[in-house]
């Protein structure tokens, strides 16, 4: 008796056995690279998943986090050196006496430590990374209500000391704004997809902090 389709036997007489082949499986959906015969069609139908929509919504969400970075960077350094060289230059040393220059440290850290609390109270809890790790696995993007509570936030706390720096704050704003650019721009539906374009700004934002491709 011949084998059966999807099985292979072996032995003969008493001693058979039988070794049954699985179905190849398929990528599960949204996961797909290519869905087209090739590269070409797959770029002329622009389909979700596929390796030239890929290409195109990360260039674009490397583009829009690179230049929210630099801006980020450019604000946060700017009013960094107003605050603690601009000021103290021409307002503080010759004006105060030499023994109060120590005091204009204090005065920072609880004029920014009241700008952060009304940033929180105003503009609304910008989460931590904890929460930032928790919006990607279970909803795959952060809203972008955190935004600005984050950007403003994350300044204050920099610019009176609070902080240690603002890797974290960027990876949480280019994580908001790579969903952003997912679901907005390019309307994208599948959770794995967009979870894919939220990890996308991430990266950007290691790009960005570390100044090369590769701390992506």
């Amino acid at each position: 008796m011949p084998p059966q389709e999807g099985k292979t036997k072996y032995g003969s007489g008493a001693i058979d056995a039988e070794l049954k082949i699985p179905e190849p499986s398929r990528p599960p959906n949204g996961l797909v690279k290519t869905k087209g015969a090739n590269f070409i069609e797959d770029l002329l139908n622009f389909e979700e998943g596929t390796a030239p929509q890929s290409f195109i919504v990360s260039l674009t969400i490397g583009i829009v986090c690179g230049v929210s970075a630099f801006v980020y960077y450019k604000c946060l350094w700017g009013i960094l050196n107003y605050v603690w060289h601009t000021i103290p230059n021409q307002y503080i040393v010759g004006y105060w006496p030499e023994s109060m220059y120590v005091l204009w440290i204090p005065i920072v850290g609880f004029s920014m430590a009241l700008g952060l609390g009304l940033t929180v109270k105003y503009m609304g809890e910008p989460g931590d990374l904890a929460y930032t790790v928790k919006c990607v696995h279970e909803k795959a993007y952060i809203s972008m209500d955190h935004l600005l509570p984050m950007v403003a936030a994350s300044q204050f706390s920099i610019i009176g000391g609070g902080s240690l720096g603002p890797e974290a704050p960027l990876v949480a704003i280019c994580a908001c704004l790579g969903g952003w650019v997912s679901r907005s721009i390019f309307k994208r539906t599948n959770r794995n997809i967009v979870r894919k374009h939220t990890l996308m700004g991430m990266a950007g934002a290691l790009a960005a902090f570390f100044g090369s491709p590769l701390g992506g």
